[in-house]
């Protein structure tokens, strides 16, 4: 069974609720389970990314260098649970096809250990340990976190999340067996917001020629 704490507060109202069956991806370690019964509008429920992405193109996605939140353990207490977690910064800076951390093959994404580097984020550089297998990763996508990954594995320098977005048909076609379906979102911005951030560019581009004799070969190459 699991419990989910409906304000965040241990010492609060719970809601506790059992499954009914669980379902493995693949040779990855996400596991898709059903609950028996739904846990209560008060409990928070999250989108998932919906922009797949490989190893060749990361560096171009939406997700390259991105802030995500980290949610794990607060310490080392694995016995606390749930009671004791915290969520910290850090950014997204790699990825894997088809990756074997011995706990199965996945695509994943990874964000490094930067404590004591230029790179750090101080106080909220968030890495993983050993208790934090199974915890979520997020990044904020307008005023919403979405679901992005799954806590895998560490080594010495890096932490590894099985990157949910390249996995969305296999686990849609589990939730939708049971008569629900997925929120998902798109880190990518949509095709009229690109367009009109072009023209903006466009229109300063010309602003700035005209106000210059003669023209200039400047360019403004859009971010």
């Amino acid at each position: 069974s699991f419990t989910f704490y409906e304000n965040n507060d241990p010492l609060g109202p719970t809601s506790i609720v059992s499954t009914s069956g669980a379902w493995r991806i693949g040779s990855t370690d996400i596991v898709v389970g059903r609950f028996s019964a739904s846990p209560g509008s008060s409990i928070a429920t999250y989108s998932i990314a919906d922009e797949a992405t490989t190893q060749a193109i990361f560096a171009a996605s939406s997700y390259y260098d991105t802030e995500a939140f980290v949610v794990g353990l607060n310490g080392t207490d694995q016995a606390a649970g749930t009671t004791s977690f915290r969520v910290g910064r850090n950014e997204l800076d790699g990825f894997y096809d088809n990756a074997d951390f011995g706990f199965g093959v996945a695509d994943l994404i990874s964000y490094d250990d930067d404590r004591n580097t230029p790179e750090s984020l101080g106080a909220d550089e968030a890495y993983l340990q050993s208790g934090d297998s199974g915890a979520p990763t997020f990044i904020s996508i307008g005023s919403q976190l979405v679901l992005t990954g799954i806590h895998l594995g560490i080594d010495a320098s890096s932490s590894y999340d099985s990157f949910l977005p390249n996995y969305i048909d296999e686990i849609s076609a589990i939730v939708e067996a049971g008569g629900e379906s997925l929120t998902l979102i798109s880190p990518v911005p949509e095709p009229t917001s690109a367009l009109i951030l072009l023209m903006g560019s466009l229109a300063l581009i010309t602003v700035r020629r005209r106000a210059c004799q003669p023209p200039s070969s400047q360019r403004h190459q859009p971010q």
